[in-house]
């Protein structure tokens, strides 16, 4: 992470909302005084992708610089750091298999009592 415009005193007193970029792909959400979050901007195959990194003051401006750098080392890789290291599966999956969005959209299967 190249660029560091945020410091831990702006991050505390910030309560306007709007997305304020810390550089490197690191945003700080902010929706109001009280609702603040962290995400990562990345481009993977040509596409914009946004990753929530946790809400502000819970993750700290060190913890989520952190965290998006390791999701940096995954994309350089190629690799998808939503889905996990390998790209696919991992941390998105929920066990059993399937996503929410799957059970959701009718491509996984719900097990019903007879």
């Amino acid at each position: 992470m190249a660029i560091e415009r945020l410091s831990p005193t702006c991050v505390r007193t910030l309560t306007r909302p709007g997305s304020y970029h810390d550089g490197g792909g690191l945003y700080l959400r902010v929706r109001g005084p009280d609702q603040r979050a962290w995400a990562y901007r990345f481009m993977l195959r040509g596409r914009a992708r946004w990753m929530g990194l946790g809400a502000y003051p819970e993750d700290s401006l060190a913890e989520a610089r952190g965290a998006a750098a390791a999701a940096q080392k995954l994309v350089r890789s190629g690799a998808d750091p939503i889905r996990g290291p390998a790209g696919r599966g991992g941390a998105g999956r929920r066990p059993g298999g399937g996503t929410g969005h799957d059970l959701r959209s009718g491509g996984g299967t719900l097990h019903r009592r007879p």
